[in-house]
Parts: C-alpha cells; sequence; structure tokens
C-alpha cells in the first residue's frame, strides 16, 4: 500500500488525479478531494461511471492502478479544438480536456449509452470511463478518461482522422512534420484510396458504422470522426505477432488487439484499429447559424462537402464516405491479385523452395 501511495504522489503530471478514482457505493455523489496547492477535484457522476466500469470487466482496482502507474504521457491533438490530451504510461487511457457544455451532456447521455454498449458490443464508439473537474485559481477544467483505441506496443504506419468531408480536410505542414502525424480525408483519398477487407470483416464494420451513426443521430451529435491506425508491417516477425494477438473468435477483440487484416491498393497487407471518437458535440443554435454561414461562405452546391451538417446529413455522407470509399469488401479479382502478390515475396519463395527440398529428400529416402 505504502508503494502505491509513493507511485501515486510521483505522478505529479496530473496532480494526483487517482484520488478521484476512489468511488465506492457508499461515498456521497461529486465528492471534492482538495489538493495541497488549493487545487480542488470533484468527480462528475462517479457512481454512473463505477457501474459504467464494471459492466465493462474494469475493477476499480484495475482502473487506479493503471493511471496511478508511472507519469501521463503528453499527446500531439491537431483538432482544432485545442483540448489538451495525456495517456497512461501503458497507454491504456486517454486524457482528454473537454467543455461545459461536452461535460453536461455526457452526464445526460450516460445511461442511453450505456444500454447502447450493452445491446451491441461490437461498437467502435469511444468508451467514457470518467468525467473529472479540476478547479484552480477560479477557472475549472472539465477531462474525460477514455479507452486508447491503439494498443501498447504497436507501431503505427499511418494515422487518420475521417468525417467524410473535402473542404480544408488534409494535415497542416506542421501536423505533417510530426513523428507520427494524423493526417485527414484527402491525404487517406491520397495515400490509399480505399482499404479492401474479407466480406465477414467488412460485414461486421459495415454493421457497426452504422449502428453508431444511427445511434449519434438520434442524439443529436454531429461532428465526430472515425479514427484509424494503420500498421502495414515491415517484415514477418511483425505479421506473425499480429497474427497471434488476432482473435477471429471475438471481432472486438481483434479491433483492440491484433487489429482488422485489409490489402491496400497494390495488394500490400496492413492491419486496422477503428474507434469513433469526438462524439460530444451537440448540433445546437450556434452549429446551426454555422451551417448557414457555410452556406454563404462555399455556395449552396458545396454545403455537402464542409464539416458542419445536421446530425441526419453528417451520419448519410459519414455512412456513404466510411463504406463506399474507405473500407471496401474484396472481390475475386483481388484475391487473384493477393495471391500473385504472395508468390512474388521473397518469404514466400523461400517457403517453397524449403518446401520443395524438403519433398525431394523425402522421395529419396523411399527410394
Amino acid at each position: 500500500m505504502d508503494d502505491l501511495k509513493m507511485e501515486r504522489e510521483n505522478s505529479a503530471n496530473f496532480f494526483d488525479i487517482v484520488k478521484l478514482t476512489k468511488e465506492r457505493a457508499n461515498e456521497k455523489k461529486n465528492e471534492e478531494f482538495t489538493h495541497k496547492i488549493d487545487r480542488k477535484f470533484k468527480a462528475q457522476s462517479p457512481k454512473g461511471f463505477q457501474y459504467f466500469r464494471k459492466a465493462l470487466g474494469i475493477s476499480d482496482e484495475e482502473y487506479i492502478s493503471k493511471i496511478a502507474k508511472g507519469k501521463l504521457k503528453v499527446m500531439g491533438n491537431p483538432a482544432k479544438s485545442g483540448a489538451l490530451m495525456w495517456t497512461t504510461s501503458d497507454n491504456s487511457y486517454v486524457f482528454k480536456t473537454v467543455s461545459k457544455a461536452q461535460s453536461k451532456f455526457l452526464k445526460q447521455m450516460l445511461l442511453g449509452y450505456y444500454m447502447t454498449l450493452h445491446q451491441h458490443p461490437n461498437t467502435f464508439l469511444t468508451k467514457f470511463y470518467g468525467l473529472y473537474t479540476l478547479r484552480m485559481r477560479k477557472r475549472s477544467i472539465r477531462i474525460v478518461v477514455m479507452r486508447n483505441f491503439f494498443p501498447h506496443g504497436i507501431e503505427l504506419t499511418h494515422k487518420f482522422d475521417l468525417k467524410g468531408s473535402t473542404i480544408s480536410r488534409e494535415a497542416g505542414e506542421k501536423e505533417k512534420k510530426k513523428a507520427q502525424p494524423t493526417y485527414r480525408d484527402l491525404d487517406f483519398d491520397e495515400i490509399f484510396g480505399s482499404l479492401h477487407l474479407e466480406p465477414e470483416y467488412y460485414n461486421e464494420i459495415e454493421k457497426s458504422i452504422k449502428f453508431d451513426s444511427t445511434v449519434l443521430d438520434a442524439y443529436n451529435i454531429f461532428d465526430y470522426s472515425l479514427l484509424l491506425g494503420v500498421v502495414k508491417p515491415k517484415n514477418e516477425r511483425i505479421i506473425q505477432d499480429l497474427q497471434r494477438k488476432m482473435s477471429r473468435e471475438n471481432f472486438l477483440d481483434m479491433v483492440f488487439e491484433g487489429g482488422i487484416p485489409a490489402r491496400d491498393k497494390t495488394g500490400a497487407r496492413c492491419y486496422l484499429y477503428i474507434g469513433i471518437v469526438d462524439m460530444l458535440q451537440e448540433y445546437d443554435l450556434p452549429h446551426k447559424l454555422q451551417y448557414i454561414w457555410k452556406a454563404v461562405k462555399h455556395r449552396p452546391q458545396n454545403l455537402h462537402k464542409v464539416s458542419v451538417q445536421p446530425p441526419g446529413k453528417y451520419k448519410h455522407r459519414f455512412d456513404a464516405y466510411m463504406l463506399n470509399s474507405v473500407f471496401q469488401p474484396k472481390t475475386s479479382e483481388e484475391d487473384k491479385k493477393e495471391e500473385e502478390t504472395e508468390m512474388k515475396s521473397p518469404v514466400k519463395n523461400w517457403q517453397r523452395a524449403l518446401s520443395l527440398a524438403m519433398k525431394i529428400d523425402s522421395q529419396k529416402e523411399e527410394l
């Protein structure tokens, strides 16, 4: 217990935020914790989030230990919102600052959101684990804790934030110079164009995306993104490691562990990690006015290309782009092309040569 306490004190990046996670059924709702440097913490809807974590198989002890282990790492955020982001030392959880309106909206939708995940476990929607308020010098900072869609130890080749819009949807030069930039829709169209999956995987993705976007539309939510991580293995060892982590019995395990197997336009093998993020933006009056202004700025015929859209139109465009452009089911011709690509692989040639040599030796022994 002393070691854990010491670890918490050393986790100074987030002002000992782990104290916030000590919610129990007998604790008073929204109990405040005060830091020694006049910083006040408040856990928002603690019982609700505790029940939510329990339903997802996460105990309070596991939740606390992951946050308390080491210091938080700063993440870059390419979005225009200016939100600050961190990850735990093992990349399990993501911390993100949210606005007062988004915080209130999350609490309002929590019960319905839990029911949604219970009915459809293969969802790509963000898993929210906690919501906290840090009061410091007469200013409140609201922080949400979420599951990280990208597993620890996986080196992504590309990362994309996709919405289905085409106006101002490319990474800036500053973003592209980062060690791991986040690309956008126009960048994806140029780099990959589309990703081809086995029909069974495509069908699972199609069902999940259509279900998720329908839920978000029902909550009057827009401006969400599909966060896509792509791994293009450099050698056979990485492929074998990813295949070992895959679970073909459980689609959700595949998404979070080994990745969904796919092929790019050249037939090269890649693995995909998918999640829907930034889903706390309600389509309110300011956004309705923004939509009208965009019609004036870009002309009505181009209005469908801008990011801001009424939830129903946003859903329709999101589904169409993801399921017709980003992801496509493989055809028989693509299977044939894939086989030709495999045959040209030095690894496969070596394996065939070895197999042939073993066969010849076996025939000699029989003679």
